[in-house]
């Protein structure tokens, strides 16, 4: 069997490519500018664990995708990540073939819109998209 690598960047190229395309004029960030304002986007944390067996390696990969939003509401925020979670859905495959991968599951877990704060004293609805991921690595 090839060494185990980790598929968890080519999987974060591929849902930056997949929701930037989605959420329009909103930017989407790796890593958030000091002159960054809300709305915009972020490719949140991922979790990686393996999912392999004695014949071949895998990957289960929870990843989340979180909306910034201050406008007055959850709406904003809301349909930012509705249109994550669209762009992301099950008949949406991500190519990871380039990398060495095959995307063999992907799913919704869960959303949720929350009132945090995100810079002191000032607040933001901060919605959150988690997915799973099942990843094998190519032989």
């Amino acid at each position: 069997m090839p060494a185990v690598k980790s598929a968890s960047w080519s999987l974060q190229k591929a849902i930056y490519t997949t929701v930037d395309a989605a959420v329009g004029a909103t930017p989407v960030y790796d890593y958030v500018p000091e002159t960054a304002t809300p709305p915009y986007v972020t490719v949140g944390i991922d979790e990686s664990n393996d999912w392999g067996s004695k014949t071949w390696e895998g990957q289960e990969i929870i990843a989340t995708v979180d909306s910034w939003s201050t406008r007055y509401g959850r709406l904003e925020a809301k349909a930012i990540i509705d249109a994550a979670q669209q762009a992301l859905a099950t008949d949406t495959e991500l190519d990871l073939t380039g990398d060495g991968f095959d995307l063999i599951l992907q799913r919704m877990l869960s959303s949720e819109v929350q009132l945090e704060e995100y810079l002191p004293g000032e607040l933001a609805y901060h919605g959150s998209l988690k997915m799973r991921y099942l990843i094998q690595q190519q032989i």
